[in-house]
């Protein structure tokens, strides 16, 4: 059994960092393009549209998705109705957009936003036919599948905004963009799965899938305008073009966290829901992803850390230097995954109420962020770092309500491997010959090699447990 676990986890894993890794690269790539040939100004405004529409998309399918997942019985009447309810609250959520687009613009007191808005708002049309699919695969463990999907979605709707660009329609080539790129997730999903929506109905299937949808619902709402309000307040408080920094520094940061925080969840969710009796194996499968992804998290952010003014000059240029003051703070809070692997337990195991408890104190703790934004973004930046340690000891305090863990294995091995990239990164920025080298591309990759080769000597004289791991599952094993 533990040893399906591990196989099954580790291939979901794999498949679903290839297929980020993938998108990523041409995600990168595109973006590079793109923000040689727009302004800030554009990136401003995209970022406000879809902080809305993402708002709103936690109306979707008011958790009903995430109960499909959860529940081990599944019938066909379940996946229709949430299916055709998906797409009379899509209608819904895109009529409230439309007719709200002036207030939000005159809100912003960016009066181009309004007809952006009526246009990007297709979006959610878009999504709602492709929601059930999606879920069907993530609860097979598909992520071969969504790979493949994302990866040709991206590219696609990253040359329509590419070619847009280079033919002067600015902000449209973004909006451009994100809708192609949403148009064919949807299509591709359809023509990979074998699921088609039954002529059929019932109130009575979506309340089996309400009790527990409900409170995820709930939660979502709360999550996301606690955690997404910061593009509303920095757009309202501070001109667009500080918003399009921002914008740039915080997608960076975003990488980090897809790699690892929206694996977990999509992981580890499905994965849970299946062993969610074997208490047992859950807990010994939970304390060994820990000490993984605190070891490959810290060594990430120290790499990124170190080489933050380089990547900004490598991938925009010395026109969007300035991105660097909201990066090089924005990363060193990116240990998010923590956060979200401990959360993502708690719903996995079925407890949706003691999920929308720990959900409501982590907003908390994000919501008391904000008042910092008043004084200046980079205050604001600084606060979600302590934010995410507080989130942590909040999920481990509901974690232990139902595994019998301690809240010493947790924050000791916390401590151990943000000391170990602390230590590393200021070896690295006290013995690194900079002052050698004159390309931004050669210093970031003999800075990051540099690193490497410091924390991975640390951690096999300290003998660090996660270190032990992967070698003996990785190199051993070569």
């Amino acid at each position: 059994m533990r040893q399906d676990i591990e196989k099954t986890t580790l291939n979901a894993f794999i498949w679903d960092y290839i297929g980020k890794f993938a998108s990523h690269v041409i995600s990168f790539i595109i973006t590079i393009i793109l923000t040689k040939l727009l302004l800030p100004k554009d990136f401003g405004l995209i970022a406000i549209v879809m902080i809305i529409i993402g708002v709103l998309g936690v109306f979707f399918d008011l958790g009903l998705g995430q109960a499909i997942i959860q529940r081990k019985k599944v019938l066909e009447i379940h996946k229709s109705s949430v299916f055709y309810f998906n797409i009379i609250l899509s209608i819904f959520i895109f009529t409230a957009l439309f007719i709200s687009s002036e207030e939000i613009a005159i809100f912003f007191n960016q009066m181009e936003l309004e007809t952006i808005i009526k246009v990007s708002s297709l979006i959610v049309l878009f999504n709602a036919f492709g929601t059930i699919q999606k879920t069907l695969f993530v609860k097979e463990l598909n992520y071969k599948t969504l790979s493949i999907i994302t990866l040709i979605a991206s590219s696609v709707g990253g040359a329509v905004g590419i070619t847009m660009a280079l033919n002067g329609f600015q902000i449209w080539s973004l909006v451009f963009q994100q809708l192609i790129s949403q148009f064919m997730i949807s299509a591709l999903l359809w023509k990979f799965s074998n699921w088609r929506p039954e002529a059929t109905f019932s109130i009575n299937a979506l309340r089996e899938l309400w009790s527990y949808g409900f409170k995820m619902f709930l939660a979502g709402i709360i999550s996301i305008i606690s955690n997404r309000s910061d593009y509303i307040f920095i757009g309202k408080l501070f001109p667009i073009n500080l918003l399009g920094y921002y914008q740039r520094a915080k997608t960076l940061e975003q990488t980090v966290v897809s790699y690892t925080s929206v694996s977990i969840i999509n992981i580890f969710f499905p994965l849970i829901s299946k062993i969610q009796k074997d208490l047992e194996l859950v807990k010994e499968t939970i304390e060994k992803s820990y000490i993984i992804i605190s070891y490959l998290i810290f060594f990430i952010i120290g790499i990124l850390f170190i080489n933050s003014r380089e990547i900004i000059l490598v991938l925009f240029g010395e026109n969007w230097l300035f991105v660097d003051n909201y990066f090089s703070i924005l990363i060193l809070s990116a240990f998010t995954p923590l956060v979200s692997l401990l959360i993502t337990v708690i719903s996995s195991l079925g407890r949706s109420d003691e999920f929308l408890k720990a959900t409501i104190f982590n907003s908390i703790a994000s919501i008391m962020n904000y008042p910092f934004i008043f004084i200046g973004i980079e205050y604001f930046l600084v606060s979600l770092i302590f934010s995410n340690f507080i989130k942590i000891i909040i999920n481990i305090f509901y974690l232990k309500k139902e595994l019998d863990v301690t809240f010493s294995f947790f924050i000791r091995n916390t401590l151990i491997y943000i000391s170990t990239a602390f230590v590393v990164a200021v070896l690295v920025e006290f013995t690194f010959p900079i002052d050698y080298f004159q390309s931004y591309l050669l210093l970031l990759i003999l800075k990051s090699l540099y690193f490497t080769a410091i924390f991975i000597s640390i951690s096999q004289i300290l003998g660090l447990e996660a270190f032990k791991i992967l070698k003996d599952k990785f190199i051993s094993k070569a």
